[in-house]
């Protein structure tokens, strides 16, 4: 039931987790059995647009699992990366802010 405008939100809602591959198996094995999407859906206890999605995107996840989610670029290269990392073993309780200094890099 939608929650009222104006009104309190109730700090009881659950963060809906991502499903499992094993759940999504089920939901594509029930699907491909014949099963309508709200019988699935009130199987597994899982919202219907949820096994709408699944079944539509089990095209492009070949074993069930997800895409990874792109990142931001590096901003600094592995070169970099390899400079820190020899200064910090070279002193290893020199300050975050002392170790930028004194490999000349900024990040």
């Amino acid at each position: 039931m939608p929650r009222t405008p104006l009104t309190l939100i109730s700090s009881n809602t659950l963060k809906r987790k991502e499903l499992t591959v094993y759940k999504r198996g089920i939901i594509m094995g029930k699907h491909l059995e014949g099963a309508t999407l709200p019988l699935i859906s009130r199987s597994l206890s899982v919202p219907p647009q949820t096994v709408r999605d699944t079944i539509l995107k089990a095209v492009s996840r070949p074993n069930g699992e997800s895409a990874l989610r792109s990142s931001q670029p590096k901003y600094y290269k592995e070169r970099d990366e390899r400079k820190i990392v020899r200064f910090a073993r070279l002193s290893p309780f020199l300050k975050y802010s002392d170790l930028q200094k004194d490999s000349g890099l900024t990040f």
